[in-house]
């Protein structure tokens, strides 16, 4: 199951557009956006620790596009 979870190495470009639209929308609203994940941790705690990382680099990306703040889930 998480194989297919995890991102494309290379294909920056093409993993921004599910999001990005969104994003952009909200932005364009003048208010907060915030962003609620979990699959980093999930990726991680399933061992699969690069794409976890890669995962996270995705969202450092799509930070300096877009004003959002990005909340995640970590197990306590």
């Amino acid at each position: 199951m998480w194989r297919t979870a995890l991102p494309l190495a290379g294909r920056s470009f093409e993993r921004h557009l599910a999001i990005s639209p969104l994003l952009r929308q909200a932005a364009k609203t003048g208010q907060p956006v915030r962003v609620f994940g979990e699959m980093v941790s999930l990726l991680w705690d399933a061992g699969l620790i690069d794409a976890a990382v890669e995962l996270e680099v995705l969202w450092n990306e799509l930070g300096v596009q877009y004003p959002f703040s990005l909340l995640c889930a970590y197990p306590g």
